[in-house]
């Protein structure tokens, strides 16, 4: 299944002015802990973060590159938080994504009983199945 991504080898070999992308998108569904999923989206110079359970987040990453103050209660008016927004729900809701991961749970229910993920690191392919980086890159032996 082909992945939603770009080629780090310009960022590697000094030819970084050649991205595709302007933004990044990263979620963490939560794994065997479903309190700590979140998603994220990121620009340039802003970073919106989403919980299932909890306010989100928005830090300008040119001013705060450590994340401290959180500017979402009251955005500035140049952070396009509607865009970024935008962007996150490309990836559906987070009711959607919890009814795909159960449908690709039973999908791939011989799979996974020989093969368990160590770790949380997933992708979602373009159309939409989600994949344990993990449990394909680190089979347990």
């Amino acid at each position: 299944e082909a992945l939603d991504g770009e080629s780090l080898s310009p960022l590697l070999t000094g030819h970084s002015g050649k991205r595709n992308k302007e933004w990044a998108r990263s979620e963490l569904l939560g794994g065997v802990n479903p309190e700590t999923a979140f998603r994220m989206v990121r620009d340039q110079r802003w970073k919106l973060v989403e919980f299932p359970a909890a306010p989100r987040r928005l830090f300008n990453m040119t001013n705060d590159p450590n994340e401290t103050h959180d500017l979402a209660a009251m955005p500035p008016s140049d952070a396009p938080v509607e865009k970024l927004q935008s962007i996150l729900n490309e990836g559906g809701t987070w009711e959607g994504i919890e009814q795909r991961r159960t449908e690709d749970k039973k999908r791939n229910k011989s799979f996974r009983a020989e093969v368990r993920s160590q770790g949380t690191l997933q992708y979602r392919s373009r159309d939409g199945h989600i994949i344990e980086a993990d449990a394909h890159l680190y089979p347990l032996t």
